[in-house]
């Protein structure tokens, strides 16, 4: 089910893309990272990729060290390449800082930068005066700053009202997800991926699960991704795990991932903080209606009764209430999921959103 067409530009603007690639890394930085390369943008002569992704684990004092040896590899790619615009991608914390730096460099070598924010950004920037002076210094770095939702561009603009802020929003393969026909009979089965940690509200789904288990026969769970907490996930569901309700998968591959969403009928994810998460378009691509906290940028796409519900974040029994009330609407859950699939065909496919990308930069080379 890979996308068969390779993207293509006639655009002669040189631009370098800073990202993350590393095969086992499962973040959603390193996932868009392999969806470029799946759809032929780095094989454009004019596109290059430099690899941010750090292999020194987390001690500080290695991380430093190769932090520096990144960067005299970018400088010299810099001189070799000579691209017009680098696209740097970050997260928060100290991959934030991290990446300001590239755009610090490249701007002394006389190149714009686009800095990408895809992490949640608030509690970083919000958690001492001392950092958020930091951060504000560290924006002055690039030339633009791209935001991906609705959310976060109003958050930038208001706390930093001088930023030549644009937009463009994270991309799916729409192509790659398919849905296979469900029996009538068969149960409701819901599934979810992401990191099992914490900030991800792994807490309040692993209560929702036990809570609608005691209830109701009526559903399956399927539970996909690793963390610190995927033992105690384990733990705490044995009970549900030996009766068959629940499936704790752990990792997965890419096309396991595809494989459980084309047999799923809705999708959960009860993240305390978001952009807009891939896994959320990846479940929308694969037509599944989303059942999602209202944090960051996604009510950008997903829009309460149409492909899905939205709750506060750390909401337990407003979630358990709403499950209880599908189960057994199965065929109001498929039209939901067609309207989740129309939604990411038509503003966040991979290729739309690479088009996007390339009118930035030359926005940005106009200024």
């Amino acid at each position: 089910m890979h996308q068969k067409n390779r993207f293509v530009t006639n655009s002669t603007l040189k631009i370098l893309y800073l990202l993350p690639l590393d095969d086992k890394e499962k973040g959603g930085m390193t996932a868009i990272t392999k969806m470029f390369y799946e759809v032929g943008f780095f094989e454009n002569k004019n596109i290059r990729h430099f690899n941010t992704i750090f292999k020194s684990g987390e001690s500080n004092f290695t991380r430093f060290f190769e932090s520096l040896f990144h960067k005299v590899r970018f400088i010299k790619l810099l001189i070799q390449f000579r691209p017009d615009i680098t696209f740097v991608m970050t997260s928060a914390y100290w991959g934030f800082f991290d990446k300001a730096v590239y755009c610090l460099i490249a701007r002394c070598f006389g190149v714009k930068s686009m800095l990408n924010q895809v992490g949640d950004f608030a509690d970083f920037y919000e958690e001492s005066k001392w950092k958020s002076y930091c951060i504000r210094l560290a924006l002055k770095f690039p030339n633009s700053v791209i935001i991906g939702s609705v959310f976060w561009n109003r958050y930038f603009s208001s706390h930093f009202p001088d930023l030549f802020i644009q937009s463009v929003v994270n991309p799916v393969d729409c192509n790659r997800f398919y849905k296979n026909s469900i029996s009538e009979g068969q149960k409701i089965k819901i599934v979810s991926i992401s990191g099992i940690i914490v900030p991800k509200g792994i807490i309040e789904l692993v209560e929702v699960i036990k809570q609608v288990c005691e209830r109701s026969n009526n559903f399956v769970f399927v539970i996909m991704g690793g963390g610190e907490k995927l033992e105690w996930v384990r733990t705490e569901l044995k009970a549900e795990s030996e009766k068959g309700q629940v499936d704790i998968k752990g990792f997965v591959s890419d096309d396991e991932k595809i494989i459980e969403f084309s047999t799923a009928d809705l999708f959960i994810m009860l993240s305390h903080n978001e952009v807009i998460p891939i896994s959320i378009l990846e479940a929308m691509s694969a037509s599944l209606p989303i059942i999602s906290t209202d944090v960051g940028g996604i009510p950008d796409i997903v829009i309460e009764d149409a492909n899905g519900f939205l709750f506060p974040r750390k909401s337990v029994t407003p979630v358990v209430n709403k499950l209880l009330d599908l189960a057994d609407k199965r065929e109001y859950l498929k039209n939901m999921g067609l309207i989740s699939k129309s939604i990411v065909e038509k503003d966040y496919d991979v290729f739309q959103v690479l088009e996007k990308h390339i009118l930035l930069a030359e926005e940005l080379m106009k200024r």
